[in-house]
């Protein structure tokens, strides 16, 4: 899809992850590249303006050195299983946001990590996909950092931040029920207005290609983790 739309000469707004792996995200990025038209990827996170703010302070030095940030996503229900067969697992499907939402607030890289699966699930398992994940992350600053993705959370879909630093922290519930529904509405409408941005030249908070790679990189990584775990319990 993005090969036709850029060959139209299209500017494009593309779904998250952009490709499920990091190399079908580096060949949309090669695509829009040769076309001469802008690519960004629907990490509509960036522009909820409470994590924005949170940016901010970070950038301001308001909470100081960062020494742990934390990345939580959990879904009211899973999806449907045909969905978590085929969509690269909790990791791909749900876990690039949080890699982008860290390397967005903290100006950090991941680079190493280590993935621990619950053995618990409220549905029949998915072979190759897990219903609960945390992933401990070093990062290229110093900081610490924990992703935490669940696919049941009874209450509904929720999101939030947390970050520790030596002058200060703050945690931040940017989509909570019961207005979840309304922030997620409210962040889609503003990336919409900063994809409007980017394409007429203006400065946009828009992911870029190559931040869809870099998410996808730290998502590969934990998957195949996640892999080599299932590996080892079945021998």
């Amino acid at each position: 899809m993005v090969e036709r739309i850029a060959a139209a000469g299209l500017p494009i707004l593309c779904e998250k992850p952009c490709g499920i792996t990091a190399e079908e995200a580096r060949k949309a990025a090669a695509l829009a590249a040769k076309a001469g038209v802008p690519l960004q990827i629907g990490y509509w996170r960036r522009f909820v303006p409470a994590l924005k703010r949170l940016k901010d302070r970070i950038e301001a030095g308001e909470l100081g050195a960062l020494y742990f940030v934390t990345c939580f996503q959990w879904d009211e229900r899973p999806p449907a299983a045909a969905f978590r067969a085929t969509s690269g697992g909790i990791f791909i499907d749900m876990g690039v946001h949080e890699f982008d939402q860290l390397r967005w607030l903290t100006g950090q890289e991941v680079s190493t990590l280590r993935v621990s699966v619950a053995e618990v699930s409220s549905e029949p398992a998915v072979a190759g996909d897990a219903e609960a994940a945390q992933v401990l992350c070093d990062l290229s600053g110093g900081t610490t950092a924990l992703v935490s993705l669940g696919r049941r959370y009874p209450a509904g879909d929720v999101c939030w931040a947390e970050v520790f630093g030596t002058k200060g922290a703050q945690d931040c519930r940017f989509l909570w029920p019961p207005e979840g529904d309304a922030a997620f509405r409210a962040g889609m409408r503003l990336q919409a207005e900063g994809f409007v941005d980017a394409v007429q030249g203006r400065t946009s908070e828009g992911a870029t290609a190559a931040d869809a790679v870099a998410a996808l990189v730290a998502a590969e990584q934990a998957a195949a983790a996640f892999r080599q775990t299932q590996s080892g319990e079945s021998r």
